[in-house]
């Protein structure tokens, strides 16, 4: 899954647009209301982003995962889950491979509350991280579907690493849309888990943690990189993201109650 904004298309023709807030955090929309287009599924799409969030302060921190929730909501309420409906969080990727642990990484700090005391949360949250057909023998999709009717999930939230081809993006840009995402879609041709496919509605998390050097050089054929500080990136990635969940799905909870039930003495 690449990154909306790179494609090889005039996407602005589509109402592709992007506003500036203070402290360098740009958020950018795109809505396709038909099913008619020909490039994009029908569906929401956002992207936020802050070019100097490894060395940000933790007043502007806290700026950028607060404009996360803001669209975050924003998605819930178009797709019409309430913070009480049973959500399946996938971490998708291979947790062996570092630039490609985005959804590993995060399902391990986020709090599921499916089978917590309702008197405590209200939330209903499970998440799995399916690692990859190479190392299963089973078919992401199989496995996300599987699961997902056995606990009746009113929303997939699916996070994955994403392939970039603007260095700029790398670490910094968070995509979401309504729209699923197809599981190692960068490099594989698999199943796309949707709305389509399932019959459940999907949400996608993205951000790009890797670079196609196809697209910045002569070579014929895709390499893929990443930064060499990836290990950082992706720790850093998977708490802001796992922390933004937890915040909208638990709003009556605060963040050290949060951390006292993923960390219980």
């Amino acid at each position: 899954m690449r990154m909306v904004d790179e494609a090889d298309f005039d996407y602005e023709k589509y109402g592709f647009r992007e506003v500036e807030l203070k402290n360098g955090i740009v958020v950018s929309y795109l809505d396709i209301n038909n099913d008619e287009n020909e490039d994009f599924k029908k569906g929401s799409y956002r992207i936020v982003s802050c070019h100097n969030l490894f060395i940000a302060t933790k007043s502007v921190l806290k700026e950028f995962k607060n404009k996360l929730c803001d669209e975050l909501k924003c998605l819930l309420k178009l797709l019409k889950i309430t913070k009480t409906k049973t959500v399946l969080i996938c971490g998708l990727g291979n947790e062996d491979i570092v630039a490609d642990s985005l959804g590993y990484s995060c399902c391990k700090k986020i709090l599921a509350t499916r089978l917590l005391n309702k008197k405590i949360v209200k939330s209903n949250i499970c998440s799995i991280s399916p690692n990859v057909q190479a190392v299963t023998g089973i078919k992401t999709f199989d496995i996300v579907y599987g699961v997902a009717k056995a606990i009746d999930a009113d929303l997939i939230i699916l996070i994955d690493s994403l392939l970039t081809n603007n260095i700029k993006r790398l670490g910094h840009s968070f995509q979401m849309s309504s729209c699923g995402m197809v599981p190692g879609g960068a490099m594989f041709d698999n199943r796309e888990i949707s709305l389509e496919t399932t019959g459940i509605k999907c949400l996608s998390i993205g951000v790009p943690l890797m670079l196609d050097l196809k697209q910045l050089s002569s070579i014929n054929k895709s390499i893929v990189v990443s930064p060499k500080d990836i290990k950082f990136m992706i720790e850093k990635c998977s708490k802001i993201i796992a922390e933004v969940i937890n915040i909208v799905f638990n709003p009556d909870l605060s963040y050290g109650e949060i951390e006292e039930l993923l960390n219980p003495i």
